[in-house]
């Protein structure tokens, strides 16, 4: 049930067959070599991409430069260089497009590994579920250079494509759980990449001497009624990975390999993976791999990388007239990262699937049982040996191409190590310092050995970090964000403050619910005629309360898990937020279920959870996540019980879309916990009224 690569594998019948009287480009493939058979790798084997021990990074440093050698085209045709004058390989304009393989050393174990659980299947496609728009585009595996996706109606080439999916969760009664994708799309631009146009005034650019291009926006066309790319349906099948935040590695769980039988030379298995990464909840790449197994798997060809960056629209189930802009920009128009951006000291959080293959788990689970472990470490990148610009004479030995430098941030490659292991990754970088990483590893015996997901932020220097807060190890250690035209010496806030806030936040959370106390009984009685204006209260303990969602008649019993400020949160909600409160509390929106959550208890939980999530019964904030929220909490005193509200309707907003009953409060909140991190990591988040989720509270 792969999906078809874009422009290589299915949709456009221009790309397929193009008429007999076009010139059709010939074919890029990148070839590696490798001990897929149990036999020992080919000498020019490379490290792994980002997992690169440190005695292999010894190895590797010490290794003298290597003499290249032109490289041929697939079909025995070899490209002319360019003239010797147009050479841009020192030019700061010159792009990186092809590189070998960099070194990753780990500097310090943070966090030595860990079991963690495993994702739900019902939360992944809850998460994956909606409507989405984006852009792709397909890359050379030899050079990274963009290739057509189509033709136009003057039979010219087509660049780049707008896309339009729709992502719907479904019941089968076979498979369970599916995940139902169909994927719209229009094809444009027939000028090619345009940073390749202001790099190169030479024969081989587009005759555009302007670095854009004027493209027609996403909402130009009408994708609905589009050429359809893919129709696929996934489901829980033995080669996933997935997490739930909507992330995941898709392919086989076996590579068909073996003894090499020249008879059969005509029989070469092709294979698609495709990986998913998950910026921020909303926005999301996806990049599929089509790689050709020939003589038993010891000969490994790229085909096609296909590539799509999308962003979420709209709930499935929801109809929304297609007029909001989308801010994704069309990889031709993009600049590609440079190798620079991805060297340095890393903090990095990795969590790995591990497949277990046994004949019992085979009968048990339809394929392999997976072991989720994560781990935590700081690990320094430097420079791969050897790249390759754009309108440089010489081509780098195929042996050496590890890694495609993509336009918008995108870094794919495959990778055979001196063991034999295959990798194929992605990673995607973001200009705040995050870069994120999906890699899925095969062993000689052409087992999926291991998938890793990991988060890596960029350790900089004070001026330029956006890391809001590190806590040290013997006190408070801040790095500050510095807007453009900020003096540089501006003193860092003073750590009394710094405590100051923490502190009074804490002592709120320190106090717990006494239905002796006078200012408590207050705030109850306040709650009270704040949900329910002229409606009388019986008294303290009634029941009454049980409209409200209590648990029983005396709601002082539920406040065990929240203490008094789990009451602070709901009455700050009902002054601040009445119709956004209202609307829940009457569950006035949606079609619900028959058995839904009590409102009022969930307020208790949700409090309960938002101080787990931040960390903040600490003395100094332990994780990411607590960090930064301190750095909001400076900025407003009131912080928390904003995040409070944003929480809670963005809980029944996830209740909603995963047509949740009373028995999935738990993995709802689960799943909100999630999305709140990931908006709390997006950049220009500076007050808490900057999360994407603020925007559904109505006053």
């Amino acid at each position: 049930m792969q999906p078809p690569c874009l422009g290589a594998c299915g949709g456009s019948p221009a790309v397929l067959g193009a008429s007999a009287h076009c010139h059709r480009p010939s074919t890029s493939r990148a070839t590696i070599r490798c001990a897929a058979r149990g036999g020992k790798a080919s000498s020019r084997g490379k490290e792994n991409v980002w997992s690169v021990d440190n005695e292999r990074a010894a190895e590797q440093k010490g290794r003298s430069q290597k003499n290249h050698r032109g490289r041929r085209r697939p079909g025995g045709r070899s490209r002319a260089p360019p003239p010797p004058g147009s050479r841009k390989e020192n030019d700061a304009g010159s792009r990186v497009l092809v590189s070998g393989a960099m070194l990753v050393e780990v500097e310090t174990v943070l966090q030595t590994q860990e079991s963690v659980l495993r994702p739900s299947w019902d939360t992944f496609a809850s998460s994956l579920s909606g409507v989405w728009k984006g852009v792709g585009a397909v890359f050379s595996p030899i050079t990274a250079e963009m290739e057509p996706v189509g033709l136009g109606s003057k039979q010219e080439y087509l660049y780049d494509c707008y896309t339009l999916s729709r992502i719907e969760k479904s019941y089968d009664s076979v498979h369970g759980t599916e995940i139902q994708r169909k994927t719209n799309w229009v094809q444009l631009n027939p000028h090619g990449e345009a940073e390749k146009q202001s790099a190169s005034d030479d024969e081989w650019s587009h005759g555009i001497s302007s670095g854009t291009v004027d493209l027609p926006a996403h909402e130009y066309f009408d994708l609905k009624k589009s050429d359809v790319l893919d129709e696929d349906v996934m489901i829980e099948e033995p080669g996933i990975v997935f997490f739930e935040d909507g992330s995941y590695s898709r392919g086989p769980l076996d590579i068909e390999i073996g003894e090499y039988d020249e008879s059969k030379y005509f029989l070469s298995p092709t294979y698609q993976f495709e990986q998913s990464l998950v910026k921020g909840c909303h926005k999301r790449l996806r990049i599929v791999h089509t790689i050709e197994f020939n003589e038993g798997g010891a000969n490994i060809q790229t085909v096609r990388v296909a590539v799509y960056e999308e962003k979420w629209a709209s709930p499935a189930n929801i109809h929304v007239e297609d007029i909001t802009p989308v801010d994704v920009r069309p990889f031709s128009q993009r600049k590609r990262t440079k190798p620079s951006e991805l060297t340095g000291p890393w903090k990095v959080y990795e969590v790995s699937a591990t497949p277990i293959f046994s004949e019992k788990v085979k009968e048990i689970e339809g394929g392999a049982a997976f072991v989720y472990l994560c781990m935590e470490t700081m690990k320094k990148r430097t420079l791969p040996e050897s790249s390759v610009f754009f309108g440089e004479e010489e081509m780098l030995d195929m042996q050496d191409v590890t890694i495609l430098w993509l336009p918008g941030g995108v870094t794919a490659y495959v990778d055979v190590d001196k063991d034999g292991i295959l990798c194929i990754g992605v990673s995607w970088y973001s200009e705040e310092g995050i870069n994120l990483v999906m890699e899925r590893d095969y062993g000689t015996d052409g087992k999926l050995r291991e998938v890793r997901t990991k988060t890596e932020i960029k350790r900089r220097l004070p001026i330029q970090c956006l890391l809001s807060l590190i806590v040290g190890e013997h006190g408070w250690t801040w790095t500050m964000v510095m807007p453009r035209g900020a003096d540089a010496g501006s003193p860092a806030l003073e750590d009394a403050t710094k405590e100051e806030c923490l502190q009074r936040l804490q002592n709120r959370i320190e106090v717990p619910y006494d239905s002796q106390n006078r200012e408590h009984q207050e705030a109850l009685k306040a709650l009270w005629h704040a949900s329910f204006p002229g409606t009388e209260l019986l008294g303290l303990v009634s029941d009454q309360w049980k409209e409200m969602g209590w648990q029983g008649k005396d709601p002082s019993t539920d406040f065990r898990g929240g203490g008094f400020i789990s009451l602070e949160n709901l009455l700050y909600f009902a002054k601040n937020y009445p119709k956004s409160f209202e609307e829940l509390l009457c569950k006035q929106n949606g079609d619900r279920a028959l058995w839904e959550y009590p409102f009022a208890v969930a307020g208790v939980n949700i409090t309960f959870m938002l101080i787990q999530m931040l960390d903040l019964q600490a003395a100094k904030p332990r994780s990411l996540i607590g960090a930064v929220f301190l750095n909001l909490l400076i900025e407003n005193d009131r912080a928390f019980d904003i995040l409070y509200c944003i929480t809670f309707k963005l809980m029944d907003r996830k209740w909603l879309e995963m047509h949740a009953t009373y028995m999935d409060f738990n993995t709802v909140i689960k799943s909100t916990r999630r999305q709140l991190e990931r908006e709390l990591l997006l950049e220009d988040i500076q007050q808490i009224e900057d999360m994407p989720s603020y925007g559904f509270l109505a006053r």
